[in-house]
């Protein structure tokens, strides 16, 4: 516990009062105040408020319990007296179920409610009626004694006196007035109510349920007689036990007579139905005779048992009888409802087969104007199968098609277990005044998934033994039969012999002192892939591999013509160029866990510029695209993971874990892997990664932990960068890494082979089995990762300060609360408008990083894609026409749009451009990205000459300033330049946080091989997804 001191409120230094910020201001994770909003809105004044809770704080002695508050523990003795009436509102059937009242007694109170209008549609349904029953009056006459715990807060100081607190209960009155939701009137139409409700209780699903719960009680029975005859045979039947035997043989007896008392009730049922339905043909007299025909037919199912979906499909059809504004959509083509849902019904077991069985598969029914863009949403969701039941091109039958589509749902509906429809009637596609949102054509369809990665090891085989009596899929049954306890490897081997995980063969090694490490042996691995998965190896297209391969090492040579890569004596046409990462998760209660993978150099491009890698592709349309499309699943391939709790009993399992990953990607450029029919082999190019990871990799020494921590320092500096001596300071050496620019910067001299190596000894285990260039210093090796640099550093730190800055000065309501509200609220019409979602929803102090205008900004949003968001956000603000003149006489704003225009120009082109870039790609990127690096520069000199915290310049920077020079460097050599792009890690992030969330779904103490398995089964979906993606639908159209 805290002990007191004393303070003095005038003289609190940065650390109390940092104390008494984190106790007043809402907690970063859940936002939640933990004082109440008097002392926050005080804190918010910094004038007056904040000196009057330092004078608190000093009073405290500085310790937070006694600031906030105390626990106050006492006794008291209570005696009460009271009479109360208890009732509620209760259906019929509920009076007959729950109360257990007689059908005499109920017509009783349903006349007395009546009387007193005291009746009322259910709140859940309003086709079922609901009256008041007064049950019983009671009354209490008790004494007791009572030990209670009090939470009191207690603030004292100045200014205390004066704060309110917020009552959690209300205690205003409440009474029964109209519109009382507690009584729930409304308009609705009577007969109507009272046809639904007759309907529903003859079609009551009750019994369905009764049913099942019958054979769940028939089940335990069973149970229980097998526990006593297992125990007969050990113990012998005692007396006890033969009791026990005859208790379980009578209940079972009742259970029998009931069961088959219900099935003829359910019998009965469907036959008053179909009497029911003919009798009140009168209210259907207006209609065509098509649509009494249909009703009767639907009755006549129900009737014969058919499908309860057809019985669900009447009451809707009844809806639309007694509301004259819906008739339009009954028309004679509702005759197809019936043939139609007896094909999309077989169609949707059919895809629920192929997905793992009905216990095992997801799915989702629904209608849409545009399969294409459907098919590709519910891909991103993971789902393996969408299939188009029935389409039409007439918009005068869209009524059709949602009856259709409200049957077949009805037919799989389970609140949400393996049917994800949340509304049995479906979403419709009409808009408030009825009218189709979309012109045709419609489609109803079906997508489907295996949910089986999903699900823990031992709920999935639970469910497998319940689904495995209904459902004759074999793959159910294979589950059934794992034992519970440990299921996770008999699961595994099973989704593999049925095609549900990739059969690759787990790899083993020492590593330290265990014994046996699991890793997935690359060799293995890319052999499994190369049938049927060639081109997700390769990068290019399979059957243009050879040719591509030679362009890619032809422009290669020209940048890097003495790389060690060409006096190796291996074909060119059959090495592919890879690229490592590797790079920390959340596991298992947020403990770390290092996930270590590599890519294909080469990808299917950008969004930007999507280039093709199937068969498709012809042989003169070779291009080499960056690695930023389709699924990381497919795209990045995992070697093995790390977690904190081996880390720390075994030191030096990293390093020997890097080193067995060095030895595996030598020996796969040395002796290559079989595929189509030739030998490939594998080289890397360079290693990726955020700087912590890359400095435990290469063991560096100059990293951005060696930066100072003001503007100066006593003792001499190390560095701050790998790649040059940046942040070098000595008597006689001295290389601001705040510096930026292409020629001006000291540090320039010293990148390349001037560059002294940034480690003690051999820069890490891995680096000694990697092909190299002489030309460059073994650091290059490490490539600076333009997303970590940009989207969660220096982007950040600029679109914290620009938004800042900007909203104080173009909207100057006199407070940073208020500039911000008015700030969200064009950030809320800037996301409406460009159809775009910011992560964080809207901005706030705490995620700009302001806490006073003596500290800089920091943009703290937990997704860095945000970043590019508000930068573009920015943008558009500063460009509007009402802040023209704004902008244009205020230097800083105008360096602000200039800044963020032309760097968002520079991820444009680079988005667009391939591997290696054209000459004119090259020339807008060198001279975009040295606009917004003097823009950066003109930034802080100016706010720092005005004396404004804005603008900071962080390591990031001097990293970001490498990225763009090593683009002018390339190109003022050989007139091309490796895209800086192709070496981000965007999608390899993705990687890394679905590997992350597989680590905290299975045992910690055996997270090596069970992320390893579980991330064959990913792997494998995403690439059936993938090959789902590339499904011709043309016959559609």
């Amino acid at each position: 516990m805290t002990s007191p001191k004393v303070l003095f409120w005038d003289q609190l230094d940065k650390n109390e009062k940092n104390k008494i910020r984190r106790v007043c201001i809402p907690k970063p994770g859940s936002g939640n105040l933990e004082v109440p909003e008097n002392i926050f809105e005080m804190w918010q004044d910094a004038a007056k408020g904040r000196e009057t809770l330092y004078r608190m704080w000093a009073k405290s002695g500085g310790v937070k319990a006694v600031f906030v508050e105390s626990v106050l523990v006492m006794s008291k003795s209570t005696r009460s007296k009271k009479l109360s009436v208890k009732g509620g509102f209760y259906s019929k059937e509920d009076m007959s179920t729950e109360l257990g009242y007689k059908q005499s007694r109920i017509d009783k109170i349903v006349k007395w409610a009546e009387s007193k209008n005291l009746v009322r549609t259910c709140e859940y349904d309003d086709e079922v009626l609901e009256y008041w029953v007064n049950i019983r009056t009671e009354g209490v006459l008790s004494q007791e004694d009572i030990d209670t715990m009090e939470h009191q807060k207690k603030y004292e100081g100045d200014g205390g006196t004066d704060l309110q607190m917020k009552p959690r209960v209300s205690l205003d009155d409440f009474s029964f007035g109209d519109d009382d939701p507690l009584v729930h009137r409304n308009n609705a139409d009577k007969v109507l109510v009272k046809l639904n409700e007759h309907l529903a209780q003859t079609l009551k699903a009750r019994t369905v349920s009764k049913l099942e719960a019958l054979l769940k009680d028939f089940e335990g029975v069973y149970e229980d007689m097998g526990d006593c005859k297992a125990e007969g045979k050990i113990n012998g039947f005692g007396e006890k036990l033969v009791a026990d035997c005859e208790n379980h043989f009578k209940k079972a007896q009742k259970l029998n007579l009931a069961l088959q008392t219900l099935s003829r009730l359910r019998k009965a049922s469907r036959l008053r139905l179909f009497s029911f339905v003919k009798a009140h043909m009168s209210v259907q007299s207006t209609l065509p005779g098509a649509v009494k025909r249909v009703s009767l037919d639907i009755a006549e199912g129900v009737a014969r048992g058919k499908n309860k979906a057809l019985a669900e499909l009447y009451v809707c059809y009844t809806k639309k009888v007694l509301r004259p504004s819906s008739e339009e959509l009954l028309s004679p083509q509702v005759y197809l409802i019936a043939k139609k849902y007896g094909k999309g019904a077989w169609v949707v077991r059919e895809i629920q087969q192929e997905n793992g069985g009905k216990a095992l598969s997801v799915i989702k029914i629904g209608l849409t104007s545009n399969p294409f863009v459907r098919r590709e949403s519910y891909a991103r969701q993971n789902f393996k199968s969408f299939v188009v039941i029935h389409q039409t091109s007439r918009a005068d039958l869209l009524g059709m098609l949602e009856m259709l589509e409200a049957a077949v749902i009805a037919e799989f509906y389970d609140n949400g277990r393996q049917c994800r429809n949340q509304l049995r009637g479906g979403e419709s596609m009409r808009d408030k005044n009825f009218v189709p949102r979309f012109p045709p054509p419609y489609y109803v369809y079906c997508a489907a998934t295996n949910a089986a990665q999903r699900v823990p090891a031992k709920d999935l085989v639970i469910d497998a033994k319940a689904a495995a009596k209904k459902d004759s899929c074999r793959v159910l049954a294979k589950i059934a039969k794992v034992k519970e306890s440990s299921a996770d490897v008999p699961l595994f081997k099973i989704f593999q012999e049925h095609g549900l995980a990739l059969e690759v063969e787990f790899s083993f090694s020492k590593l330290a002192t265990l014994e046996r490490y699991p890793y997935i042996d690359p060799r293995k691995l890319f052999t499994v892939l190369g049938d049927g998965y060639f081109h997700k190896v390769l990068g290019v297209p399979a059957h243009l591999a050879k040719e591509s391969l030679e362009l890619f090492w032809e422009k290669f040579r020209v940048l890097h013509p003495n790389h060690q890569v060409f006096s190796q004596y291996v074909p060119l046409a059959t090495l592919i160029p890879y690229y490592l990462h590797g790079d920390g998760g959340r596991g298992f209660k947020k403990d770390p866990i290092e996930i270590l993978s590599m890519l294909p150099a080469l990808g299917a491009g950008s969004n930007a510029k999507p280039v093709d890698l199937s068969s498709k592709r012809k042989a003169e349309d070779i291009a080499l695209g960056i690695n930023l499309r389709g699924s990381s699943g497919t795209t990045r391939f995992l070697f093995a993971v790390l977690s904190s709790l081996v880390y720390k009993h075994h030191p030096t399992v990293f390093d020997e874990l890097m080193r067995l990953w060095g030895k595996k990607l030598e020996s796969l450029f040395a002796d290559g892997f079989e595929a189509c029919g030739s030998t490939w082999r594998i080289v890397i190019l360079g290693f990726t990664g955020d700087n912590p990871f890359i400095k435990k990799v290469a063991h560096l020494n100059r990293s951005f932990n060696n930066v100072r921590k003001t503007h100066s320092s006593k003792n001499d500096q190390k560095g701050c960068c790998w790649l040059c001596m940046a942040g070098k300071e000595t008597r006689t050496e001295h290389y601001p890494f705040e510096h930026l620019g292409f020629f001006d910067p000291a540090w320039i001299s010293t990148q390349g082979l001037n560059n002294p190596l940034p480690w003690a000894g051999n820069g890490g285990p891995l680096l000694q089995h990697m092909l190299l260039d002489p030309d460059e210093s073994p650091a290059a090796f490490f490539k600076a990762d333009f997303f970590h640099v940009y989207h969660a550093g220096v982007g950040k730190d600029f679109a914290a300060s620009a938004v800042v800055y900007s909203m104080s000065k173009l909207f100057g309501l006199g407070g940073i609360d208020r500039d911000l509200k008015a700030l969200n609220d064009a950030l809320a019409v800037y996301v409406r408008k460009h159809k775009t979602r910011l992560h964080c929803g809207f901005l706030t102090k705490d995620l700009l990083g302001y806490n006073s205008t003596r500290e800089y900004p920091e943009g703290k949003w937990s997704k860095n894609m945000d970043t590019a968001i508000v930068m573009k956000f920015v943008v558009d603000l500063l460009q509007q026409r009402r802040f023209q003149d704004t902008v244009q006489s205020d230097d800083i704003l105008k360096t602000i749009l200039a800044s963020a225009t032309a760097i968002g120009a520079v991820l444009n082109r680079c988005l667009e451009a391939e591997y290696f870039m054209s000459d004119a790609d090259c020339v807008y990127v060198i001279r975009k990205g040295h606009e917004f690096l003097c823009g950066y520069s003109s930034l802080v000199a100016m706010c720092y000459g005005r004396q404004l915290c804005l603008f900071k310049l962080r390591p990031k920077t001097h990293y970001m300033n490498h990225i763009l020079l090593n683009v002018y460097t390339e190109w003022c050599r050989t007139g091309t330049a490796v895209n800086p792009l192709s070496e981000a890690t965007f999608m390899s992030e993705d990687f890394v946080g679905h590997s992350a969330r597989l680590s905290r779904r299975v045992d910690p103490r055996a997270i090596a091989l069970k992320v390893l398995q579980r991330y064959l089964l990913w792997m494998q979906t995403a690439l059936d997804k993938d090959a789902l993606q590339t499904l011709d639908l043309s016959w559609l159209l």
